[in-house]
C-alpha cells in the first residue's frame, strides 16, 4: 500500500501487534525491512504511568489580572479529564519529588540554579521586576517550588520506564522546560525538564542513547543548545518557524542547525514556514523524516516534549 507516492511500506502502517511490547526489542532497518531483536526482555508492567502533583498549581501570574496561557488550571483540567474518563484508575501513578541542584547542574549553572531558588525570598515588586528583566516568564513565591517538582517529576517518570515499571508514561507538570537555557529562563520555562531528565538517565541508569521528540508549536531552543554537540541525543523538533519571525524567533530553529562535531546530524529541524498545517502534514513529517531517523538511531529511550499549541 502506498499512501505518499513511494513503492517503501509506510511507517504509520507498522503493525504494533507484530512489535512486542518489551525492553529492548526495538525494530531494525536492514535490507529493506524492518526486523525484530531477538530475545526480548519482558517489562515488570505493561502499564502507563502518570505523575501529577497539585503544588505545581502554587506556580501563577500575579503580575496581571488578565489570564495567562500557562495557568495553573492547565494541569488539574488535564487530570479532571483523566479521572471522568477512568484513565487515572488504569494508570500507575509515580510520585513527583523536588529536583536537586545537583541534578539540575547536569544542564543548568550554579547561578541558574541560585537564581530560581532566591525567588521564593523576593517581595512581590521584586518579582515583578524580575518578570520584566526577562523573556515572558511570571514569577511568585511558589515558582521555584514548583519548577523543582515539575523537573522531579519528569526525572522519575523517565527512570520508572527505563527500568520497565511502566511501558511509557505522561508527566502531568508545570511549568514547562523546553525554552530555559543553560543559565536564563525563558518562555515560561525555568529548568529544562527534560534535558536534566536525560542527562541523569545516562548518568544514573548508564542509558546511552536518547531520542527526544519536540511537537510543541514553539521550538525548543534550550533543548536543543543542551544536546547540539551530543552524538548520544538526538533532538527532534517539528515547529513554526516563520522565517525565524515566530517565538522564540531563534534562527537555530531552521533546517540548517543539525548539531555540532561529532554530533552533526543528531539535531534534526522541521520548521513550518507559516501557521496551518495540517494532520497531512505531520504525518509526511513523521514518514519521512522523523520515524526513519529514530529507527535508524534506535535509542534506549524516547522522550516527547508534547507541547499542546500545535493542535486545534
Amino acid at each position: 500500500m502506498e499512501i505518499d507516492g513511494t513503492e517503501a511500506q509506510p511507517y504509520v502502517l507498522i503493525e504494533t501487534g507484530n512489535l512486542p511490547i518489551t525492553v529492548g526489542n526495538r525494530p531494525i532497518y536492514t535490507n529493506g525491512r524492518y526486523i525484530s531483536k531477538p530475545a526480548p526482555i519482558p517489562l515488570k508492567s505493561t502499564k502507563t504511568g502518570v505523575v501529577y502533583d497539585r503544588r505545581m498549581r502554587y506556580h501563577a501570574n500575579i503580575h496581571e489580572d488578565e489570564h495567562h496561557p500557562e495557568d495553573p488550571s492547565r494541569i488539574s483540567s488535564i487530570q479532571n479529564t483523566f479521572k471522568a474518563a477512568g484513565c487515572l484508575e488504569k494508570m500507575v501513578p509515580i510520585s513527583a519529588r523536588e529536583v536537586t541542584r545537583d541534578e539540575v547542574r547536569l544542564v543548568h549553572t550554579d547561578e541558574h540554579w541560585d537564581f530560581v531558588a532566591k525567588t521564593a525570598g523576593l517581595s512581590e515588586a521584586q518579582l515583578g521586576k524580575v518578570a520584566d528583566d526577562y523573556n515572558s516568564i511570571y514569577v511568585n513565591k511558589e515558582t521555584a517550588l514548583s519548577a523543582r517538582l515539575s523537573c522531579g517529576g519528569v526525572i522519575e517518570l523517565c527512570k520508572a520506564v527505563a527500568k520497565g515499571d511502566v511501558t511509557n508514561g505522561f508527566a502531568n507538570v508545570r511549568p514547562p522546560g523546553h525554552h530555559a537555557e543553560i543559565n536564563e529562563p525563558m518562555g515560561f520555562c525555568f529548568f529544562n525538564n527534560v534535558a536534566v531528565a536525560a542527562q541523569c538517565l545516562k548518568r544514573d541508569l548508564k542509558i546511552e542513547k536518547v531520542f527526544i521528540l519536540d511537537w510543541d508549536i514553539h521550538h525548543g531552543n534550550g533543548t536543543q543548545k543542551a544536546f547540539y554537540n551530543d552524538p548520544n541525543v538526538v533532538y527532534c523538533s517539528i515547529h513554526r518557524y516563520d522565517n525565524a519571525n515566530f517565538y522564540p524567533g531563534d534562527p537555530q530553529a531552521g533546517h540548517t542547525y543539525v548539531g555540532g562535531g561529532q554530533a552533526k546530524g543528531k539535531t534534526i529541524n522541521i520548521p513550518w514556514p507559516r501557521p496551518g498545517m495540517r494532520d497531512s502534514d505531520y504525518i509526511y513529517a513523521f514518514n519521512k523524516v522523523v520515524m526513519p531517523i529514530a529507527y535508524e538511531f534506535d535509542p534506549d529511550i524516547v522522550i516527547v516534549s508534547a507541547g499542546f499549541d500545535a493542535a486545534e
